[in-house]
């Protein structure tokens, strides 16, 4: 027992490694700010998405979680990412009707994504007085429904533009479609929820180039179940991207107050990461390597009931260390209309 919670501690520390492995097929599918998390909630949970309970978020990770929605929703988000790079989610869901008929729940949503400001530079190091201000944008139309029981299905259609531009009017653009596709299943009056998406299928529509239209997009499946019991939920994960390696990840929220704030602990760890650590408790290495690059995660979030309004305030803190570099952060805030 204790062998086996000093291996599992090793693990989690390993997300603290100054040393970061890449996978070989790292930076081969395009549209990379596509992988990049701006769910405060899910994000404080080690990126733990796909069996959590958490309505609109859903058009950020598992389109399923829709379908549970009884009334209007709105989220509004800001990530810092690295240097001047920071992305802004916005979204607005609500439940459908026709004549009696409930026929499930629908979203509009976009992503910003700023990636600041660029001074181009010569062969010398010296400016050229040109500034390159690219920006990422990405957005479209969600929708999910129960079909038996407590079982809701989902899907995402959304468009992708990202644009390279310069103060000189020269500019690079590349556009794409892609896909999510998610399901739950709520058992125990909703305390167990199994959870499986598949996000970012699609195609290159128009590329940087024209040989770029053969490049693909960064897909990715996951599984995931979680569990609560009174004030402490327990969430566990597996997502295999197209372009990583498969990738496990655990969390924890707790509840304190009647349910009014949020306690949330997450970490994730690769398969490399397994057999890295391995290496260095059998002597093959005195240093470890890990392949996550935001390391372990925490945050808070805040319920309250406002009139007619449930106000959700989420927030979230990496804690990948690195001299130089700002943790990345997020927040964000659902009303429940």
């Amino acid at each position: 027992m204790h062998k086996i919670s000093a291996c599992l501690l090793s693990l989690w520390l390993l997300n603290f490694a100054e040393k970061i492995e890449i996978h070989p097929d790292a930076g081969t599918s395009t549209f990379p700010f596509l992988k990049i998390n701006y769910d405060a909630r899910s994000a404080a949970l080690g990126n733990s998405a796909t069996a959590t309970k958490s309505g609109i978020y859903g058009v950020l990770n598992n389109p399923a979680m829709l379908g549970y929605t009884q009334t209007p929703q709105v989220l509004l988000g800001y990530r810092s990412i690295v240097l001047d790079i920071k992305g802004t989610p916005l979204a607005y869901s609500m439940p459908i009707t026709v004549n009696n008929r409930h026929l499930g729940a629908v979203a509009a949503h976009a992503v910003y994504l700023s990636h600041g400001s660029l001074s181009e530079v010569d062969e010398n190091g010296e400016e050229t007085g040109i500034i390159w201000e690219p920006y990422s944008l990405y957005g479209g139309i969600a929708w999910s429904k129960i079909i038996w029981e407590t079982v809701s299905i989902g899907a995402n259609v959304k468009g992708i533009y990202d644009r390279q531009g310069s103060n000189t009017n020269e500019a690079f653009s590349a556009s794409g479609l892609a896909f999510d596709f998610g399901a739950q299943y709520r058992l125990l009056r909703e305390r167990l929820v199994l959870g499986i998406s598949m996000t970012n299928l699609g195609l290159i529509m128009n590329g940087y180039q024209q040989e770029d239209t053969d490049a693909h997009l960064p897909a990715a499946s996951s599984i995931g179940i979680s569990y609560t019991n009174k004030v402490v939920t327990i969430l566990a994960e597996i997502e295999k991207p197209h372009d990583n390696y498969l990738i496990g990840k655990s969390a924890l929220e707790i509840a304190l107050a009647q349910q009014m704030f949020f306690l949330r602990f997450g970490a994730s760890t690769s398969t490399r990461d397994v057999y890295n650590m391995s290496r260095v408790l059998f002597g093959d290495d005195d240093e470890t390597a890990s392949t996550n690059y935001e390391g372990p995660s925490l945050g808070l979030g805040f319920k309250k009931d406002i009139g007619n309004v449930t106000l959700n305030v989420d927030a979230a803190l990496y804690l990948r260390l690195q001299q130089g570099i700002t943790p990345p952060f997020l927040i964000s805030a659902k009303l429940e209309l």
